[in-house]
């Protein structure tokens, strides 16, 4: 059995909020079976009562709480569970407190996040903030519906909040297998700071305002997306600018740009952007088989790409066309691709 300390604070005078604090027993976490409404949980490396305590169930009403904060701990694990009407600015904060801290693991198994009543006047709720100063988060059968982004690893400061990221580390990895989001209003992830993102067996839907995954100029490293549903964003369903050895395989990536025709791709490759592959993907008109929205199923923009290959894809459904390579580098290979 994993012991957590649990500690109970009221402060109604100065706040009007009720608030559990979790802290560590040898940093080591494990959260199960609960439900979470408009909560917060602050786990970090201070020990205090020892108690034995994993279903929980507190309400607040301030505006500006997380559901759970984690900071400088080894090992969180958090599963079967339920967070729901998260006032903000976000339902998990993961971040260091300070550069010389880390966060080694955080594992989601099996917890859903779900803005129920929220979901107009909360919107912007960012629900897994990965910030400075963390290792690997894992996400296994996790679900997140409505919000904002769905997810956003990061070095910027969490939003609509005071608290400034320290100059720590920028976060590691990221690894998703089973991942369900419903309807953000903006992008559903968020791809700001990084070295590997790993999506597996995914649905990705809905984004009301953004696109689907979006890989921004500062990404350092890898993207796997595969065998996922990306469908019915927006805008893109997958924006790249940024990073390296991005592999997109056996995806089913359909029915964006809803906000217009020819306004955004399926799969859009910002200019520059170098050595990734595309195969084996459906890339178009999905629901309506014939006509869609989408300019191009997949859209290299011209400019320096360079030691890329798109191969075996059908891109059927877009407007302007299947494929459109801009590429001016010298090893590139588009081929067998069906519009």
């Amino acid at each position: 059995m994993c012991m957590v300390s649990l500690a109970l604070v009221t402060d109604a005078a100065r706040f009007s909020r009720t608030v559990l604090l979790v802290f560590a027993l040898q940093d080591v976490f494990f959260l199960r079976k609960g439900v979470l409404v408009n909560g917060f949980k602050h786990i970090s490396g201070t020990k205090l009562w020892q108690q034995s305590q994993s279903i929980f169930e507190i309400e607040c009403n301030s505006r500006r709480y997380r559901a759970v904060d984690v900071n400088a701990s080894n090992t969180v694990t958090w599963t079967d569970s339920i967070v729901y009407d998260v006032w903000g600015p976000a339902g998990i904060a993961v971040y260091a407190n300070s550069p010389a801290e880390r966060v080694d693991i955080v594992q989601l198994n099996r917890v859903t996040f779900n803005q129920a009543q929220l979901v107009d006047t909360h919107r912007d709720v960012v629900w897994l903030y990965i910030g400075p100063g963390v290792n690997t988060v894992r996400l296994f059968s996790a679900g997140f519906i409505n919000g904002g982004n769905a997810i956003r690893m990061t070095l910027q400061p969490l939003p609509n909040t005071a608290v400034v990221a320290p100059q720590a580390a920028f976060p590691l990895f990221l690894f998703a297998d089973d991942l369900e989001i419903d309807f953000p209003n903006n992008d559903a992830i968020v791809l700001d700071n990084g070295r590997v993102f790993n999506c597996v067996n995914c649905y990705i839907q809905g984004s009301v305002t953004g696109h689907g995954v979006h890989v921004g100029p500062q990404w350092a490293k890898e993207i796997q997306l595969s065998n996922c549903r990306i469908s019915g964003h927006n805008q893109n369903g997958v924006w790249v600018q940024g990073g390296t050895h991005l592999i997109l395989h056996g995806n089913i990536i359909a029915d964006n740009s809803r906000q217009g025709p020819r306004v955004a791709s399926g799969v859009n490759i910002s200019s520059g952007v170098s050595n990734f592959v595309i195969t084996g993907n459906v890339v178009g008109a999905v629901q309506s088989e014939r006509s869609g929205k989408q300019a191009y199923g997949i859209a290299v923009l011209p400019g320096a790409s360079d030691h890329y290959v798109i191969s075996s894809n059908v891109c059927t459904g877009n407007l302007e066309g299947g494929v459109l390579s801009g590429g001016e580098g010298a090893s590139i290979s588009v081929a067998n691709n069906v519009d």
